[in-house]
């Protein structure tokens, strides 16, 4: 009886919760104002903590990306900079 119950848990794995489509207005003018926003809406129960943390994460993970973008920039004209010296 344990071993179908091992096929079982390998062919079947176990249910995860989801969360439902979460539609909620972010302003535009910076992520921190989008993080407080997130926040806000956990906060007054339009999301759960587990989609605010899933959200917040997705907004770090824009950050990074954005960070590395304008190092590339700078130090494009960085570059530049110099090989016209």
């Amino acid at each position: 009886m344990q071993s179908a119950g091992l096929i079982l848990v390998r062919a079947l794995p176990p249910l995860r919760a989801e969360g439902g489509t979460v539609k909620i207005d972010l302003p535009a003018d910076s992520l921190s104002a989008q993080g407080e926003a997130i926040l806000q809406a956990a906060a007054r129960g339009q999301i759960t903590p587990a989609q605010a943390s899933a959200m917040t994460t997705a907004l770090a993970g824009l950050a990074r990306i954005k960070e590395i973008g304008e190092f590339e920039e700078r130090l494009a004209a960085l570059e530049k900079a110099k090989a016209t010296q």
